[in-house]
């Protein structure tokens, strides 16, 4: 059960890095004047980017802190 529970937190922390990420790298995209600077696609990329190392670092069993740069 401990287990488990374990797991069910180092997943949530994972999502939440993602999450976070992800809004990070789009709120960076933007201009002052509110024009993108990536499109819709390269953004997709680079968070699918961003959720095949999470999928890593969740096989490997590390957690989430520390592993992501920001």
């Amino acid at each position: 059960m401990i287990k488990d529970l374990q797991q069910y937190h180092q997943v949530n922390r994972i999502q939440h890095q993602i999450y976070q990420r992800a809004d990070c790298v789009a709120f960076r995209q933007w201009t002052p004047a509110g024009e993108s600077q990536l499109s819709w696609q390269q953004v997709g990329t680079h968070i699918n980017h961003i959720c095949q190392r999470a999928a890593v670092y969740e096989r490997r069993g590390s957690g989430a802190r520390g592993n992501f740069r920001q």
